[in-house]
C-alpha cells in the first residue's frame, strides 16, 4: 500500500483550524470530485465522489469510519469503498508552530 506525508503550515490558531476540520459540512464540497455525502451517525459517514476523464464518467462510494478524535489535535479515520476496491487509512494530525519574535 502506498503511504505519504502531506505537511501544510498555515498562520492561524489551533483552535480555529480544528473547528473548520471537525465539522465536515464546512468543507465536504472542496473535496476533489465530491458529489455529495450522507451522514450515518457521528462516526460514520458515506461520500459520493464522481468524476470524468476522458468522456468516461465514473462514480464511486466510499464509507468513511471515524476510529479517532482527540479535540483539537488529531482524528483517524478510514475510508472503505462501497462501489469500488478502495481502503485508506488517514490521520489530520494538528500541532501549533513557536513562531520566533523578531
Amino acid at each position: 500500500m502506498a503511504t505519504g506525508i502531506h505537511t501544510v503550515e498555515i498562520p492561524v490558531d489551533v483552535q480555529a483550524v480544528w473547528d473548520y476540520v471537525s465539522d465536515l459540512e464546512k468543507w465536504a464540497t472542496t473535496v476533489p470530485a465530491y458529489k455529495e455525502h450522507e451522514i450515518i451517525n457521528d462516526k460514520q459517514s458515506i461520500w459520493t465522489f464522481e468524476g470524468n476523464v476522458k468522456g468516461i464518467k465514473k462514480t464511486v462510494q466510499a464509507q468513511v469510519d471515524i476510529t479517532e478524535w482527540n479535540e483539537p489535535s488529531n482524528i483517524k479515520f478510514e475510508l472503505k469503498g462501497l462501489s469500488d476496491n478502495l481502503q485508506e487509512a488517514v490521520t489530520l494530525r494538528l500541532k501549533k508552530l513557536m513562531v520566533k519574535q523578531q
